[in-house]
């Protein structure tokens, strides 16, 4: 059942170039939902996108990687002399 009509204004435009193996594809389950082939690609896109995006946010590490990153957060490496004078000038500045 198609979903309905957001308040929003349509404006936009967005096409796509398929085969027409896909366009029988898209037409027949269109047709089983009782919407176009538009609102239906409109529709999956829309519910897909966010877990993209979702997706995309995350780092994948192979287990190497992650072993790796894993022991330095574990066992830091000592800071560096600039570092360290960084934090005792802003120690400084920032007592009562």
């Amino acid at each position: 059942m198609p979903r309905p009509r957001s308040r929003e204004q349509r404006k936009e435009r967005l096409e796509a170039r398929v085969t027409g193996r896909q366009k029988a594809l898209l037409q027949r389950a269109a047709a089983i939902k009782g919407c176009t082939p538009s609102q239906l690609v409109v529709e999956a896109a829309s519910d897909a996108a966010p877990r993209v995006i979702e997706t995309d946010r995350f780092i994948r590490l192979t287990a190497e990687h992650q072993a790796v990153v894993v022991k330095a957060l574990l066992n830091p490496p000592e800071p560096s002399p600039r570092p360290r004078a960084a934090v005792k000038r802003y120690r400084k500045l920032m007592q009562p």
